[in-house]
C-alpha cells in the first residue's frame, strides 16, 4: 500500500498488527509517504526498498521481487510520490528529483501528484502544476491507468484527478485500476486499487500500444 500525508505524532506513528509499516530513512514532520506491507506475503516476494537511489520526506523508491522456487524471478519498481509544493524555494517536489533516473523496465509511479492537465483531468480547463508531469509521461512513454470520468479528489466545490497512477511500456496497463468507494476515510482523496499480472499469468495478457496516446505539443 501507498500511503499518502500518514499521520507522525510527536511521541508515535501509525502501525498495523497485519502489516509492516516501512517509512523514508529520515522520520520528520515533513514526511508524506509511508509504505504498507503485508505480513502474511513477505515470503513470497523479496521487498527491497531503494533509499540508495533515493531517500527523502516525499519520495520511496521499492523493488517488487517476484520469486520462482525461492529465487528472484522478475522485478517491478514502485515509486510513492507526494508532489508537495516547496514554499521555502518555489516548485514542487519532483522538481528538485531526477525522477528519470528511478524509472527502470517495469515501473510504476502512484501518488499525489498535484497536478492538472486536460491530458488527464476533464474538469480542468488550463494546466497547473503540470509541466514536469507531462514531460515526464512524454519521455518516458508513461501509460496513465487513470479513469478520466472517475475523479480522485473531491473537494466542497470541486472535483479532479490528481492522483495519478503511471505505468511503463514494459508493466503494460494495469491489469486493474479502480476507486473502491467502499473504502471510506476521512481524507478527501479516494482509495485506488490497481494491480498487474502475477509472472505466471502474464501470456495472452493486453499489451499496451507503443505509442503514446497523447503529445505534449500537440496539447
Amino acid at each position: 500500500m501507498c500511503l499518502q500525508e500518514p499521520y507522525i505524532g510527536k511521541k508515535h506513528t501509525i502501525s498495523h498488527p497485519g502489516f509492516q509499516i516501512r517509512w523514508p530513512e529520515c522520520v520528520e514532520q515533513d514526511t508524506r509517504v509511508a509504505l504498507a506491507v503485508r505480513n502474511d506475503v513477505l515470503d513470497s516476494y523479496v521487498f527491497e526498498e531503494r533509499t540508495d537511489l533515493v531517500d527523502g520526506p516525499h519520495v520511496q523508491c521499492l523493488d517488487i521481487w517476484e520469486t520462482r522456487h525461492r529465487r528472484k524471478a522478475r522485478r517491478t519498481r514502485l515509486i510513492n510520490i507526494y508532489n508537495r509544493a516547496r514554499v521555502q524555494d518555489g516548485g514542487y517536489a519532483i522538481d528538485y528529483i531526477d525522477l528519470s533516473r528511478l524509472i527502470v523496465a517495469r515501473t510504476i509511479l502512484a501518488g499525489d501528484f498535484n497536478a492538472r492537465s486536460p491530458a488527464w483531468d476533464p474538469w480542468v480547463v488550463g494546466r497547473q502544476n503540470a509541466g514536469t508531469v507531462e514531460r515526464l509521461i512524454e519521455k518516458h512513454e508513461l501509460i496513465v491507468n487513470n479513469n478520466d470520468h472517475q475523479p480522485t479528489r473531491r473537494g466542497k466545490k470541486c472535483k479532479s484527478i490528481i492522483d495519478l497512477t503511471l505505468s511503463t511500456r514494459r508493466v503494460g496497463a494495469l491489469a486493474t485500476w479502480e476507486i473502491d468507494e467502499n473504502l471510506a476515510t476521512a481524507s478527501d482523496h479516494e482509495v485506488i486499487v490497481f494491480s498487474w499480472p502475477p509472472l505466471a499469468g502474464t501470456e495472452g495478457m493486453r499489451e499496451a500500444s507503443t505509442e503514446p496516446t497523447w503529445n505534449i505539443d500537440r496539447l
